[in-house]
């Protein structure tokens, strides 16, 4: 993981605007369901995010790269993290055509929405009226 960062950070200085807008969106989806503890470069990414929107000077191609990533990286209220793979192990088509959709959302943008089709919930803590935890089977949730 420690690698990938290393690798894309150096890009999100890039003179090419796609370049940044890219690296800044793989930066997201790579430490996404990651916490300063874990890695200590999530800390200085979304400050990255977060300067790189407010810079007036910035393409707006790297601003709306780095509003993507924000929300990349914040996805579900950060308990929802990337995967192709439904709870069955088998590859989820849903996803895999979301992933494949999002990835052409340099031609027309609001197919950016289709990420949300690849991610796969990290965390279910369900209460009852009394606020007592209750316990699920999966079945029943899907």
């Amino acid at each position: 993981m420690q690698e990938a960062v290393e690798l894309l950070e150096p890009m999100t200085k890039d003179p090419v605007d796609f370049v940044r807008q890219a690296a800044l969106m793989s930066l997201a989806m790579v430490l996404i369901q990651q916490s300063a503890a874990q890695n200590p470069a999530v800390t200085s990414v979304r400050q990255k995010f977060a300067a790189v929107i407010a810079d007036k000077h910035e393409d707006s191609m790297a601003k709306f790269g780095a509003a993507l990533a924000q929300g990349i990286i914040d996805a579900g209220g950060r308990n929802v993290t990337v995967s192709l793979l439904g709870r069955n192990g088998m590859k989820s088509m849903n996803a895999v055509v979301g992933m494949a959709l999002f990835c052409q959302f340099w031609y027309w943008f609001p197919l950016a929405h289709c990420l949300s089709l690849g991610f796969a919930p990290t965390a279910l803590i369900g209460l009852d009226k009394d606020l007592k935890v209750r316990s699920f089977h999966l079945a029943t949730l899907l």
